[in-house]
């Protein structure tokens, strides 16, 4: 995880798939926390796509 920088709280609306999906993942435990699992998710598409917000 990147220190020092500026956290941000956000709100997003998910279909109850995505929801069961993220609580797939936590039950393995491979995420602690639903917020882990997202993270980690635009991580993923963050460098799939190129970009590099750090």
């Amino acid at each position: 995880m990147v220190k020092d920088l500026e956290k941000n709280r956000i709100s997003v609306t998910l279909l109850e798939p995505y929801i069961n999906g993220i609580e797939k993942l936590r039950e393995t435990g491979i995420y602690d926390t639903r917020g882990d699992v997202i993270r980690d998710g635009l991580k993923l598409l963050f460098e799939k796509r190129g970009i590099k917000p750090f």
